[in-house]
Parts: structure tokens; C-alpha cells; sequence
């Protein structure tokens, strides 16, 4: 049976492209396929090489919000660096000289001053019944 309506050309054109969109459609199954594959083979294949650890010492602002201390951490507290500077001097040196060989060491960004430095003898380092060496203003 044939309809008297339907163009011959049309018909034909439009099977033409039912039958790209099939070729195209398998393409894709077939991608899928292999993704799906390849990520059941990543899946079950064991980790090749050393893992990344988290790094074991904790970022001392994260430890200072962690413990839900209000205000900011110390700029001595908050650089290392600058408390080892600063703790391997304590027994030696005054705190007036301490702040002298931190501004001939460090960059001007990581200055300290001499009350800050002061404030964190008192809060951290001063053990009990200790006096601060003579911060050197006589």
C-alpha cells in the first residue's frame, strides 16, 4: 500500500537520516562502553605508587580556630620559623636583642616588635618564677 501523500524523496531523506542517528547512537553505546571498562579496571586495579600523607604538623591557625580561641593568633605563634628563631635566643639574649637579630634576619613583613614579642615570653615561654632577660633599656 502506497499513500498518495507521502513524497518519495522525502520519505528516502528521512531514512537517511534515521539510519546516521542509528550509526551515530551505536558510536556512543560503544563509548560507553568502554568508559564504563575502563573505570571498572581503575576501580579494581591496586594504587600504583606512594600516596599523598596529610602533612603531620597542623597549620597553627587551624589549631587556634580548632580550639575556639577568639581574637587572632600571634604573628610569633603564626610563624614558626620565627618562634624557633626566637626560642633558641630566649636563654641567651635579650628580648630587645632578639627583635634586633629577627629584623637583620627576616624580611620587613615578618618584623616583630618588642612588645609583641613581650606578650608572647609571657603567654608561652616564661617558665615558673622566671624573670625575662633585661630587654636592654637601661
Amino acid at each position: 500500500m502506497n499513500c498518495p501523500t507521502l513524497n518519495p524523496a522525502l520519505v528516502q531523506s528521512l531514512l537517511d537520516e534515521a539510519h546516521q542517528t542509528a550509526i551515530l547512537l551505536a558510536a556512543a553505546i560503544d563509548q560507553n562502553h568502554r568508559l564504563i571498562a575502563t573505570l571498572k579496571s581503575a576501580l579494581e586495579a591496586p594504587v600504583e605508587g606512594p600516596l599523598k600523607a596529610p602533612s603531620t604538623r597542623a597549620n597553627p591557625a587551624a589549631e587556634h580556630r580548632r580550639n575556639h580561641r577568639r581574637g587572632t593568633l600571634s604573628r610569633i605563634t603564626s610563624d614558626p620559623e620565627i618562634e624557633a628563631f626566637i626560642r633558641a635566643r630566649l636563654d641567651t639574649d635579650t628580648l630587645s636583642g632578639i627583635v634586633a637579630q629577627i629584623a637583620a634576619t627576616f624580611p620587613q613583613e615578618r618584623h616583630i616588635s618588642l612588645s609583641c614579642l613581650s606578650r608572647w615570653w609571657i603567654k608561652h615561654a616564661k617558665p615558673c618564677n622566671a624573670q625575662p632577660a633585661a630587654t636592654g633599656n637601661s
